[in-house]
């Protein structure tokens, strides 16, 4: 069944305009999110007591159980994410994250967490009102090399560019929300393949001292989107940050290395900026 639903995708994103498979796809997602029932839940997540709304079923996936805390945030604890600091969470999905690195740097520090998708940025608002995070900030917008610029109906990266115009989602370079929010402490970055655009982006934050998380989609739309994990390496040279490595299916950080099997599918580094 699953494979028939695939091809069938597959076959009418081929034969319809991109335009047309868009709206289609959009109608079918509403119909599906309308027949789940939504409900607040309330769970531990790396020790920190949140409420969430679930209203589709990836949430209720993802986060209706309890998390540890995440190895990288272990990574991070003392250093960058720490009482004062400012993190960018660049692809927030329902604000879960946020909210956990939220709690880390109060009082006076802040989460800027950005998200493309209008109807998970709607979520991770209502998440954010839940738990009263007055210092986490949801950003509904898509993060990309350029803010503005004509976007052609194309195969390649440019398809997604493209989504997000039709849906009227705002681009946002990283060096642009630094202007907007200050420059970070800290950047934590999952967004699906995009990597390369996104950083393109952030010659201003990759210059400074901020510490980075970025999950590397290889073999999982890092190629879709024209990109591969050497040059995603290129963006954070040794000279300028110490690199980690890890398997999310294993866990367990190890120091980069370019001939590690860690690196054939998707993987998580974090980066530490050299003093």
């Amino acid at each position: 069944m699953k494979l028939a639903k695939k091809a069938a995708q597959k076959l009418l994103s081929i034969l319809l305009p991109k335009s047309a498979y868009y709206r289609l796809a959009r109608f079918y997602r509403a119909r599906v999110l309308g027949k789940f029932e939504p409900r607040i839940i309330e769970r531990l997540y790396g020790g920190h007591l949140l409420k969430l709304q679930l209203r589709d079923v990836t949430g209720q996936g993802w986060y209706d159980c309890e998390w540890p805390l995440p190895a990288e945030m272990k990574q991070f604890m003392g250093r960058s994410l720490k009482p004062g600091a400012r993190v960018f969470d660049l692809g927030a999905h329902q604000g879960v994250v946020a909210l956990m690195l939220s709690r880390f740097v109060l009082p006076e520090g802040e989460v800027v967490a950005v998200e493309a998708d209008s109807s998970q940025a709607a979520i991770a608002n209502e998440n954010k009102e839940l738990n009263q995070a007055a210092n986490l900030t949801v950003v509904l917008a898509a993060v990309a090399e350029k803010e503005s610029g004509e976007i052609p109906e194309s195969s390649g990266h440019m398809n997604r560019l493209y989504d997000w115009n039709l849906c009227g989602v705002a681009r946002s370079t990283i060096d642009g929300l630094a202007v907007k929010f200050g420059v970070p402490d800290l950047v934590y970055m999952d967004i699906d393949g995009y990597e390369i655009q996104a950083l393109r982006g952030a010659a201003t934050v990759l210059a400074s001292k901020a510490d980075w998380f970025v999950e590397i989609h290889v073999n999982a739309g890092l190629e879709q989107e024209g990109g591969t994990w050497q040059q995603v390496l290129e963006y954070f040279p040794a000279e300028q940050f110490e690199r980690l490595i890890c398997d999310p299916d294993r866990g367990g950080y190890v120091p980069f290395d370019p001939a590690s099997p860690i690196l054939e599918s998707r993987f998580f580094m974090v980066a530490f900026h050299r003093a």
